[in-house]
């Protein structure tokens, strides 16, 4: 069984709560299930958001299409939480142990930087 803590914005915990109480039900199993009742395996997760991207990019302008993945999402969140909060809050959230890892996650990016120089002069 994987048990982890996971903290979610009141809209985010709303909508659980909404699929959880009218979709899958108060049983035990995986929270999100394939249609077959099985787990639904990460690279399920990340095909179901690349067909959602496919659809917004279907009515948008080449200049702002958008790739997403679970990874991204992952990546965006600690970033921002990094970025609000600082690296622990971000590490935390993380679940990983060491503080090696959280450095990938918020590393700023080269329009960051240079931005953040034009702003020292």
């Amino acid at each position: 069984m994987v048990s982890r803590q996971v903290f979610l914005t009141t809209d985010a915990r709303e909508a659980l709560e909404r699929y959880i109480d009218e979709d899958r039900g108060k049983g035990r199993g995986a929270l999100f299930q394939t249609k077959n009742g099985n787990r639904l395996a990460r690279q399920h997760a990340d095909l179901a958001l690349k067909k959602i991207a496919a659809q917004a990019n279907a009515t948008l302008p080449d200049a702002e299409k958008v790739e997403i993945s679970a990874h991204v999402l992952r990546h965006t969140m600690l970033r921002k939480a990094a970025e609000k909060h600082g690296v622990q809050y971000a590490k935390e959230l993380s679940g990983h142990a060491s503080d090696r890892y959280i450095w990938r996650y918020v590393q700023p990016s080269e329009d960051e930087k240079e931005r953040a120089m034009e702003e020292l002069f």
